[in-house]
């Protein structure tokens, strides 16, 4: 292949293929492809390497991995080997459902990520999804030393590191490809722009930051490098977790924390991260540090972001070693860190149970003489009995065998235990006893006032429904809360089709927005940002992508300009500058 003149997606034959770099990202061995074969259309690379005119572009989560390997005659490895290995899809794939995470490398093996990224969470996440291209600059240098080119380091490109453990340096970022900015562009760290984005601080603050930031390096890398088929699992993590809380007495035996103490120490722990725009959201009040709590006890909502999750980890056992050793050792837990068992309540697996009921298979003896001898009151017996199926003789005193017949034909139906023993003429008590001793009663009970309970919450919602067609859900909520709660808990499918079916409304986000004190916030910024620009280069005009390329908050922004009037005014400020040679401050 010629490599100067522009390469056709036929040229690219299999001893072509240029080496893996070590560490190196497949965004990264792409653009130096680019560079090598001197193409000046991103384009043309993309159709040389990938087959298409886009694909492959993200320098984060690219596509078309099987047209790269097809057309690299499988030199680069296969395409799971490549994805794992050289992109930041490695770091989150240990902590996917094995469902999702085989969705996700199809998706990059395709044609297109589609909607990989909300999946992944990322877009609610408060971490952001754009991962942007970092490096460090003695890695830099060290690289042209030894490669003849600066490359990107997956290390470096891994959510959460902003210093490398090897040097000891702050990383850099580019203010390319996650802005926007040469978006579909094949880039090298030597011509991206980059930027320091931690700002120094006292020499106590940068330890601190520093110790903080090497500890998550750390962690996020050997994430990276988990075997295939590894996975984090959330139960075994909530059990390791919570056998740390123990251990340093912050939660009791019974699940209580120690708010005030648990609040502050994550807290301090988590302060010096503020200084990091990705990190910032870990640095909360000790009064709201509390409430991260429920992500180590309760695995329903420990499947979080995996930054908040070794975050919480980092804090609880010091290292990712630390974790590392706990993790696995200490028993799962349920899905909420129940209370410990009462010493008076038999457990499931009482050992006085397997004797109880062995007596009362294997003699003739009495269900009251097995359950004294098994050391245990009749009615448990009674209840243990019925559990395993085993049908005894009753000798009933108040309880005839009609009111018997009546009271389990009325707890049948599904009526509450109240309305039975008041109809029947007996005690509460007496009604839950007969549930718990008779063979399957409970269970039919159960089923049969769930049924009333969901005729009840559908009726409930289609009254309001009908009566007002036009309020939307959001209003039907409002009016009939019990009823939606427990629909969306119990019977959401139902809920769904039925909400579909709702004539739909215009949307709207009526969240309380101070748009006159982010209007005042922004249009500062982008004054000062303005002002930097003019310095910077006296001869250029400015121009707007410049402006939200060091201000990437505003890109968003734009669309809404008619509700920021003085953000609109600075804007159009600054476009009207004409350069006269010398600086000039907007």
């Amino acid at each position: 292949m010629s490599l100067g003149r522009t390469a056709r997606p036929d040229d690219l034959l299999p001893e072509h293929a240029l080496p893996w770099l070590p560490d190196e990202t497949l965004f990264s061995y792409c653009s130096r492809f680019h560079r090598l074969s001197l193409q000046w259309r991103a384009e043309a690379t993309s159709l040389t390497l990938f087959g298409r005119g886009r694909s492959g572009r993200a320098h984060d989560l690219p596509d078309g991995i099987d047209g790269l390997i097809e057309r690299t005659g499988g030199q680069l490895g296969d395409a799971s080997e490549v994805i794992r290995r050289h992109t930041v899809l490695s770091f989150y794939l240990p902590f996917l459902e094995p469902e999702l995470a085989e969705s996700a490398i199809s998706a990059m093996r395709g044609t297109g990520i589609g909607s990989l990224k909300s999946k992944l969470g990322l877009m609610s996440s408060r971490f952001g999804a754009s991962h942007p291209l970092k490096a460090c600059p003695e890695c830099m240098t060290e690289d042209v030393e030894h490669h003849h080119v600066a490359y990107w380091h997956l290390s470096h490109q891994l959510p959460g590191v902003w210093i490398c453990s090897r040097h000891r340096r702050w990383l850099t970022a580019s203010s390319c490809k996650s802005t926007g900015v040469q978006r579909f562009q094949w880039l090298l760290p030597d011509v991206a722009a980059m930027t320091q984005i931690i700002p120094s601080s006292t020499a106590v603050d940068d330890r601190l930051l520093e110790e903080r930031l090497l500890a998550l390096a750390e962690a996020v890398s050997a994430i990276a490098r988990t075997p295939e088929g590894q996975r984090i699992e959330v139960e075994l993590t909530v059990a390791a977790h919570r056998q740390v809380l123990l251990t340093k007495k912050w939660v009791e035996p019974n699940g209580r924390a120690k708010l005030d103490r648990v609040g502050y120490d994550l807290s301090a722990f988590m302060a010096p991260l503020q200084r990091v725009p990705e990190l910032a959201c870990l640095a909360v009040p000790a009064a709201q540090a509390s409430g991260l709590l429920v992500y180590l006890r309760d695995t329903r909502r420990a499947k979080t972001h995996p930054l908040r999750r070794i975050a919480l980890s980092l804090w609880l056992h010091g290292s990712w070693t630390g974790f590392d050793k706990v993790y696995g050792c200490a028993p799962p837990i349920s899905a909420r860190c129940a209370p410990a068992p009462s010493a008076t309540k038999p457990k499931l697996d009482d050992p006085r149970r397997g004797a109880f009921l062995g007596k009362l298979l294997d003699s003739e003896a009495s269900l009251s003489r097995s359950a004294l001898e098994a050391g245990i009151d009749t009615q448990t017996g009674m209840a243990w009995a019925a559990q395993a199926g085993i049908s005894v003789q009753r000798r009933p005193k108040q309880l005839t065998q009609e009111l018997r017949r009546r009271l389990v034909s009325a707890l049948r139906a599904g009526r509450s235990k109240a309305s039975v023993a008041k109809s029947i003429g007996v005690s509460v008590q007496t009604v839950t006893n007969t549930l718990r001793t008779e063979i399957g009663l409970q269970e039919a009970w159960h089923r049969a006032r769930f049924e009333i309970r969901r005729r009840t919450a559908r009726a409930s919602w289609l009254r309001l429904a009908i009566r007002y067609p036009m309020v939307g859900v959001k209003m039907l909520r409002l009016l009939e809360p019990a009823g939606y709660a427990w629909l969306y808990r119990n019977d959401r499918s139902w809920l769904v089709e039925q909400q579909a079916q709702l004539t739909p409304r215009s949307k709207g986000n009526h969240s309380q927005v101070s748009w006159d004190q982010r209007d005042l916030v922004l249009s500062s910024a982008v004054a000062r940002v303005c002002s930097s620009l003019a310095i910077e280069m006296p001869e250029r005009r400015i121009q707007l992508w410049r402006i939200y390329q060091r201000l990437p908050e505003l890109k968003t922004k734009l669309r809404r300009l008619d509700q920021l009037p003085l953000t609109r005014a600075a804007i159009e400020l600054a476009l009207a500058y004409r350069p006269t040679g010398s600086p000039k401050l907007i």
